[in-house]
């Protein structure tokens, strides 16, 4: 109990001062297993037997709870009995041996909606009970988790697969033939088969998409992963990425999420569930995800989010062919929606000249520095991003980042040495070339921090550049009376998040850490679907 208050008190703490995978070998090709039997089980056997039977009275005279209830505990027992990992794949026992006799196994797919077998390296049952509220089906099958491969090209691995692992939703269901002793194993995507046969009727598939994200976003670290990469970047810098919640389609447009400062990916588990859990949405939208240490100035984040976005798309789309990948969103929560503006305008000089009051080329500094700097302060709006969403978002900054929590939490972020050396080197050769604005900042403002204080000069030139496509403003107020003007969500002043233009401006009665609620939930799901040209809910 004191663990998890200390690791609330520090959250909050940072949200006021703030704005605050080796699966490196392909499939391993194994000759045709032999015929293997299980351990002989009786409750498990009995389990087994009870699903043959519950298939063959479904199939002839009809449903009841007692006996979709009664196949589903039988399938889950084969599950268990019939899938053997072995060596980063799966593989499907030929033969389970009950007390009731041998069942003959094998996996099958049907194509369009169901999983090859081959694409995962582990499958287990999804044992989480379902979310309340959320779209986790009851009926026929058992509901797994299905941990995908990585995909290797030219000996190269998928830039995109996270870390933590690929889970996809998946739901097993058993064929039962018609001598009963011989059985099919099935693994169906619930997003895309809603139903199956049995005999002459169809019956609805179950699933657990909310198990499944909570395995997608499982590492909720926050003293590690979020603190860690707010007070001692340069230790998390191998957590910059763009990952792919699900395995890349080219036919589903990406949805970005972009989490703030000193948090994590795993803010977007319930948005996550909800636009899975979407029929139509799900079919054509995947969740792409930007992770990073959140320590470093803003325009450093947004460089590598640049720069890392890059690299998966080279390795999935490297002609730019794909027209869903065209037609990208990105969703930032609060710094992350700075960054998320900051991929959707074009730099011009003004970003340059919150800096420095000459050329680049006229700074006294390394080519590599040089370069960087170049590739951090001149950029265009990225390619294909179509429609960005902005989540309690401080365009202008937040005040916050100037009282003495955020003075005292910004002392306390270790920059890596380079930086610092780099920002010392600057101002010692360069101090007729700064601009003056900066002088104020310790380390030239290198922080996250000092570039979430309205004084920092950058923050002239995100508000000069106009945002090239149509956005959406979610907006938090923490309920105290008065005009909407003169509100806040507790670190964001309304006036700071509220942007003239929008396409939309929800406020959502929240205080800033709003991601999770419903409705800023049922909000991105709107707009979602309002860019993928669906009907509104009623």
């Amino acid at each position: 109990m004191h663990n998890r208050m200390s690791a609330s008190t520090l959250r909050q703490v940072i949200a006021c001062c703030a704005i605050a995978l080796s699966a490196v070998s392909c499939a391993m090709q194994e000759s045709a297993p032999k015929l293997a039997f299980g351990r002989v089980d009786s409750r498990a056997s009995a389990r087994i037997e009870g699903a043959r039977s519950a298939w063959t009275t479904m199939a002839l005279h009809g449903v009841s709870a007692q006996a979709i209830e009664q196949y589903n505990a039988g399938a889950a027992e084969l599950v268990k009995d019939a899938i053997v990992e072995a060596a980063h794949a799966v593989r499907v026992r030929q033969a389970v041996q009950t007390a009731f006799g041998t069942l003959s196994v094998r996996s099958e797919s049907r194509g369009l909606g169901e999983w090859d077998i081959d694409r995962f390296n582990s499958i287990k049952l999804a044992t989480d009970p379902p979310t309340p509220g959320l779209i986790n089906e009851p009926g026929i099958g058992a509901p797994v988790l299905a941990r995908c491969k990585p995909e290797i090209r030219n000996g190269i691995r998928d830039p995109g697969y996270p870390a933590r692992g690929q889970y996809v939703p998946a739901t097993a269901w058993v064929g039962f033939e018609n001598d009963a002793r011989r059985v099919a194993l099935h693994l169906a995507d619930p997003r895309a088969v809603r139903t199956i046969p049995i005999g002459k009727r169809l019956l609805p598939l179950a699933s657990n998409v909310a198990a499944t994200e909570r395995s997608n976003f499982r590492e909720k670290d926050f003293l590690r992963l979020a603190l860690g990469g707010f007070f001692r970047p340069g230790n998390s810098f191998e957590r910059r990425e763009v990952f792919l919640v699900e395995p890349y389609s080219p036919q589903k447009i990406p949805v970005i999420l972009v989490h703030g400062l000193a948090s994590e990916p795993n803010i977007w588990e319930n948005l996550a569930t909800a636009i899975e859990s979407d029929p139509e949405l799900s079919k054509r939208m995947q969740i792409w995800c930007f992770s990073y240490p959140t320590g470093p100035a803003v325009p450093s984040s947004a460089y590598w989010f640049r720069r890392k976005l890059a690299e998966v798309r080279d390795f999935h789309d490297p002609r730019g062919q794909f027209a869903a990948e065209r037609n990208t969103v990105i969703v930032g929560h609060s710094m992350g929606g700075i960054l998320t503006q900051m991929m959707a305008i074009d730099s011009g000089e003004d970003f340059r000249r919150a800096y420095y009051r000459k050329p680049l080329e006229e700074i006294r500094i390394g080519k590599a520095a040089r370069k960087l700097s170049i590739e951090t302060l001149y950029f265009h709006p990225q390619p294909g991003v179509r429609r960005v969403v902005f989540i309690c978002t401080p365009h202008r900054g937040s005040a916050l980042a100037q009282t003495s929590i955020g003075r005292l939490a910004n002392s306390l972020i270790q920059l890596p040495f380079a930086t610092l050396n780099t920002a010392l080197h600057i101002a010692t050769l360069n101090r007729d070339a700064l601009n003056p604005e900066l002088m104020r900042f310790r380390n030239l403002g290198s922080t996250s921090i000092d570039t979430l204080s309205p004084l920092h000069p950058y923050f002239k030139a995100l508000n000069a550049r106009p945002i090239a496509v149509p956005f959406h403003s979610i907006i938090g107020n923490r309920g105290v009376d008065g005009p909407i003007e003169a509100s806040s969500d507790g670190v964001v002043a309304y006036r700071s998040s509220h942007l003239d233009g929008a396409v939309s401006e929800k406020i959502v009665p929240y205080w800033h850490s709003c991601v999770e609620k419903p409705e800023t939930v049922a909000e991105v799901v709107r707009i979602l679907r309002l860019h993928a040209g669906l009907k509104r809910y009623n």
